[in-house]
């Protein structure tokens, strides 16, 4: 099948009773590239992830996905097409080590039957060890290779940041969908995630979907930025453009006491 864009949402709406969260955003990604979705609180950025992930049901609307209309498609499905994301909080289990957090986003994808799992067959171990050798290739790459047998929660909260990297890498997916990866990272975790990322990029050549409030990220790492208020699409376009427009500025810092726009661009903030 032939398609144009990797992912490709179209008049996307979806309303919380009374609540516009989206209202007819139009967005597309393609194969290695890194596009950003910014925007104040309460834009709908994170409503978007939802309904691309297939958490929530949109109201109106397409997402396309590799050609594919994936509104009204499960979570597991539309992991299983190759699309995984991170979360705005961190989501690890608890109890698991950091090994084990990493296999579980493998486990949709096991072949092996109840019985089998129940019993622990062949195909079971031969399955598990397969999962287990992904998981420890993903854990080399983001660089917690030594952590493997530790408890995620003894760690510090920039490498819990890249368990939970490491866990939507691991079912090689054709998009990788990011939701505030950098909150709460210091100066230097932060230099060392761009890093990272770029390095993904170019190691996988999956497209990229970037929530990120910390303009650093989304300036050095975007190639597309598209700007939400209000749940509407603002506008979009370059980093250069985008962060010197008068309206992103006016949404992100509003007006001073006297009624002045802030005329600093938001590539300097």
């Amino acid at each position: 099948m032939v398609f144009e864009m990797l992912l490709e949402i179209d008049n996307l709406s979806k309303s919380f009773g009374g609540v516009q969260a989206v209202r007819d955003v139009s967005l597309s990604v393609d194969s290695n590239q890194i596009a950003s979705i910014i925007g104040p609180n309460g834009a709908g950025k994170t409503t978007i992830f939802n309904l691309v992930s297939g958490i929530y049901p949109a109201d109106a609307g397409e997402i396309l996905f590799m050609g594919t209309n994936i509104v009204g498609k499960s979570q597991h499905e539309i992991a299983r097409l190759g699309v995984s994301r991170t979360f705005q909080n961190i989501r690890l289990f608890k109890g698991l080590t950091v090994l084990e957090n990493a296999m579980t986003a493998l486990d949709a994808g096991s072949d092996y039957s109840v019985f089998s799992a129940m019993l622990t067959l062949p195909n079971r171990r031969r399955t598990d060890k397969a999962n287990m050798l992904r998981a420890l290739e993903a854990l080399e790459i983001v660089g917690l290779t030594r952590y493997q047998d530790e408890q995620p929660s003894n760690l510090p909260y920039g490498l819990q940041r890249r368990v939970e990297l490491a866990r939507a890498i691991v079912s090689e997916p054709k998009l990788l969908m990011l939701d505030e990866p950098a909150a709460g990272l210091n100066p230097s975790e932060l230099a060392a995630f761009i890093s990272l990322i770029a390095e993904l990029k170019q190691r996988f050549h999956f497209g990229i979907l970037v929530i990120e409030h910390r303009m650093q990220v989304v300036n050095e790492l975007s190639e597309h930025i598209y700007v939400l208020n209000f749940g509407n699409l603002l506008t979009h376009g370059k980093p250069e453009e985008v962060c010197n427009n008068r309206e992103v500025i006016e949404a992100y810092i509003g007006e001073d006491d006297n009624g002045a726009k802030d005329q600093e661009p938001l590539c300097q903030l």
